[in-house]
């Protein structure tokens, strides 16, 4: 599988994420704008209050969208940026009755993790990258389990799925496409091994001297 159709197909989910975001402020955000403009034309002092609730609603929301293209906590930390996305991700399966008993747990260091804010970011998305491409192919994983560790210059990240159906996810060519456009953008290393039915997941990456004085 080549470098240049990952690299096409890394866009190509990049692209589907700004367009689902679009999506969400034209549909629900904007939409909330025009009512809550309407109720306060009104007068009406129970519409006034249900503006009040609108406006909370739009607060959640658009922390949320802010979050989503840039977590606030993304340049001074790694650790607790990929804890409050398994966090989402943990939320989102619990929520689901096919998957409310997933055991999801994380191992995340304890001090912080200060990397250029390119690896962050690359990091933190190719783990959700990864945590989605999970959800399409294993309908009710058993395990998952987040592991991130820093040595002098070098960070490791592994994700551990547990699932009888784990060559599934395995033989995913979006994992493939993952796998290899992660390595060819970050200049590290990333594979993807399973034995019986458990898969691990695993970037590992070392600091250039150029990123080590940038941070």
């Amino acid at each position: 599988m080549g470098a240049q159709r990952s690299l096409r197909w890394w866009y190509r989910q990049h692209s589907i994420r700004l367009h689902h975001e679009a999506e969400a402020i034209r549909n629900d955000l904007l939409q909330r704008l025009f009512v809550m403009r309407r109720s306060l034309e009104s007068g009406q002092p129970e519409a006034i209050q249900q503006s009040i609730s609108q406006v909370d609603h739009l607060y959640e929301s658009l922390h949320g969208l802010s979050d989503r293209l840039s977590a606030f906590d993304l340049e001074d930390d790694l650790g607790l940026a990929l804890h409050h996305l398994v966090e989402a991700w943990r939320d989102r399966w619990h929520s689901q009755a096919k998957t409310q008993n997933l055991d999801f747990t994380a191992e995340l260091p304890k001090t912080a993790i200060h990397l250029p804010i390119e690896q962050h970011r690359l990091t933190l998305v190719a783990t959700d990258e990864f945590l989605r491409i999970t959800a399409a192919n294993l309908l009710t994983p058993q395990v998952i389990f987040v592991s991130l560790s820093f040595n002098s210059h070098t960070y490791e990240l592994k994700v551990k799925v547990d699932d009888p159906q784990v060559n599934k996810l395995q033989g995913s060519d979006d994992l493939k496409h993952l796998t290899q456009a992660l390595r060819f953008l970050s200049g590290g290393q990333c594979s993807c091994h399973s034995h019986d039915e458990s898969l691990t997941w695993q970037f590992r990456s070392t600091l250039t001297k150029s990123q080590r004085q940038g941070q």
